[in-house]
C-alpha cells in the first residue's frame, strides 16, 4: 500500500458551499453528514517531543481515493512496548498541551492537523474541535468535528465531521542507534544563496566517543572544498533523539574555531538554534533538517567563534535550508574513521552578542544575533520534521 507523505505540498479537500453574513463572517460548510472513511495509517512517534506522552500520526482517508482525507497528530498514552501501541479510548480535543487524548492544531507556521485534497491543491488547518475513540477488541470507531482555517483563502470551516470503523495498525517510527547504518547518501535543500534548490552527495558513518553515540555527515553542502572545514557535521543520539552536535569543533580559519549549527534568519538578521532536532524515517531512509524557528526558516551550516573574543558569525556560504538527505547504499567501513572522529568539544558562551564581521574570508558570511540561544526557546520544526511516503 501507498503510504502518505506528510511534507505538506498537498492539500484539501473536500466539496463546500459559502455562506456570508454582513461579508464580514464568512463560513464554508464543508458536510451537511458525516463523511465515512474506511482506510486508515498509523504511525508511532512515541515520546517524540519530551512530553511525556504518545505521540501518533493518523491518517484516514476514502479507500476510493486516497488523496482525499484527513491527517491528525496527537498524543495519547505510552505503552509499555512501542509494538502494542493503540489509542485511548474517550474524547481527544484540539489543543497545544502535548497531554493524554489532545490534538495539536495547526496554524500559518505549523501544519500538524490538517484535512487534505492534494488534486485541487488544498488543505484545511485544524485548529478547533476533536474526534472520539471507542474500541470493541481491535475494531476503533473514530467520530470527528473540527474546525479549522482554509489554507487558501484564509476563511473559517466547521463542521470537518468523519467517521471510520475498522482496524488500525500503528507503524512503530521510534529509532534505535542500529536503524541507520554507514551509506551514502543523496541530499537536496534550499541554499541561502542562491535561493533555488540544489543537490549533492556524501557519506554518513556511525560511531561512539566518550561524548556518547554519533553519526557524522561528510561534505556537507559548500564545504567539501574548504580547507578550513577538516571535520563532518556530527548527529548526537541521544535517548533515541538525533541532536545537531554545536559544540564540536570541525576546523580553523583564521581567528576562528568553527562549528556546525542550526541558525533561523529574519530577512535581515542570523540568529542561533540551539538543541536542533533532526529526523529520520526508518522507511524512506530520509534525514530531515528542515525546520522553522519563531516563523523564520532554519538554516544548517558553518558558524564561527573568535578564539579570544568570543565573538560569533555565521558563513552564509554553507547554510542551507530544508535539507533532506536520502540514504541510498549501505557501505563497507574501508576508510579510516580516525579522520572524521571529533575534535574535543569546547564550552562556549552562548549568549555573548556580537558585531565582529571578518572580511577576508572568500566565504560570504554575516553576524550571528544571540539574543534567542537560550535553552528553553520554544522551538517546533515544520511540519513536526516527521516525513512518510
Amino acid at each position: 500500500m501507498k503510504r502518505i507523505s506528510k511534507i505538506l505540498n498537498f492539500c484539501i479537500l473536500l466539496t463546500f458551499a459559502v455562506s456570508c453574513n454582513d461579508d464580514k463572517i464568512v463560513e464554508l460548510k464543508v458536510f451537511n453528514t458525516p463523511v465515512t472513511y474506511k482506510t486508515a495509517i498509523g504511525c508511532y512517534w512515541g515520546d517524540y517531543f519530551d512530553s511525556g506522552t504518545a505521540n501518533f500520526q493518523l491518517w484516514l482517508y476514502s479507500d476510493s481515493d486516497e488523496k482525499i482525507g484527513i491527517l491528525i497528530d496527537g498524543y495519547a498514552s505510552l505503552p509499555t512496548n512501542p509494538a502494542n501501541f493503540r489509542l485511548d479510548a474517550g474524547t481527544y480535543s484540539v489543543t497545544d498541551n502535548e497531554r493524554v487524548r489532545t490534538v495539536f492544531p495547526s496554524d500559518e507556521d505549523i501544519e500538524a492537523t490538517f484535512a487534505f485534497n492534494e488534486r485541487t491543491d488544498r488543505k484545511i488547518l485544524i485548529n478547533e474541535g476533536g474526534f472520539t475513540v471507542s474500541l470493541s477488541g481491535n475494531i476503533y470507531t473514530i467520530e470527528t468535528n473540527f474546525s479549522g482555517i482554509d489554507g487558501n483563502s484564509g476563511l473559517t470551516v466547521d463542521d470537518i465531521r468523519i467517521i471510520f470503523t475498522g482496524q488500525i495498525f500503528f507503524e512503530n517510527m521510534t529509532l534505535s542507534f542500529n536503524d541507520i547504518t554507514e551509506s551514502s547518501y543523496a541530499a537536496t535543500g534550499i541554499p541561502y544563496s542562491p535561493n533555488r534548490s540544489i543537490s549533492w552527495q556524501g557519506e554518513l558513518f556511525p560511531d561512539e566517543d566518550e561524548i556518547g553515540p554519533y553519526f557524522g555527515i561528510t561534505n556537507w553542502y559548500n564545504t567539501a572544498n574548504w580547507a578550513s572545514v577538516t571535520h563532518p557535521l556530527y548527529l548526537d543520539f541521544v535517548n533515541g533523539k538525533l541532536i545537531l552536535d554545536d559544540q564540536s569543533k570541525v576546523g580553523e580559519n583564521g581567528d576562528y574555531d568553527l562549528y556546525y549549527g542550526a541558525s533561523y534568519f529574519t530577512g535581515s538578521s542570523w540568529g542561533a538554534v540551539p538543541e536542533y532536532r533532526v529526523s529520520y524515517n526508518k522507511t524512506t531512509r530520509i534525514l530531515d533538517f528542515g525546520g522553522t524557528y519563531d516563523g523564520h526558516p532554519v538554516y544548517v551550516g558553518i558558524w564561527g567563534k573568535h578564539y579570544i573574543t568570543g565573538d560569533e558569525v555565521v558563513y552564509d556560504g554553507t547554510k542551507v535550508r530544508d535539507a533532506k538527505l536520502e540514504l541510498i547504499r549501505d557501505l563497507k567501513s574501508t576508510h579510516n574513521l580516525t579522520t572524521k572522529k571529533r575534535m574535543s568539544s569546547v564550552p562556549y558562551n552562548r549568549i555573548v552578542e556580537t558585531e565582529h564581521y571578518q572580511s577576508n574570508i572568500t566565504v560570504q558570511q554575516s553576524t550571528l544575533s544571540t539574543s534567542n540561544r537560550t535553552q528553553d526557546a520554544v522551538f517546533r520544526q515544520n511540519s513536526r520534521s516527521k516525513t512518510m511516503k
